[in-house]
């Protein structure tokens, strides 16, 4: 669908109702994946930093999914302590999924 803008970025009215619509449409998800191999580090407060930071600019929410695929290393005790630790920071989450479910 070709979208002519008007002068000043002046939408039509079929425009606003179409893009009104299209966003009610969306919801936009993202997800934030460590490997329970240990207890959660810097390296992953920094990468879920920038997870959340950037569902929050988009306005999407975040589902959290353990990716327990290395079941020699992945331990019970630390896939409980994932989401508390990031709660913890302040980091809330839609839902919490493990990848061998």
């Amino acid at each position: 669908m070709r979208v002519k803008i008007q002068k000043n970025n002046q939408f039509t009215s079929a425009q606003r109702t179409w893009k009104r619509h299209f966003y009610l449409l969306i919801m936009l998800f993202t997800r934030f994946a460590p490997s329970p191999t240990g207890y959660l580090h810097r390296g992953h407060l920094l990468s879920a930093l920038f997870v959340f930071a950037a569902a929050d600019l988009f306005s999407a929410k975040v589902r959290l999914r353990i990716e327990d695929h290395d079941q020699s290393r992945a331990r019970k005790e630390y896939i409980d302590s994932i989401p508390e630790d990031l709660e913890r920071f302040g980091f809330k989450f839609e839902s919490v999924s493990l990848q061998s479910n």
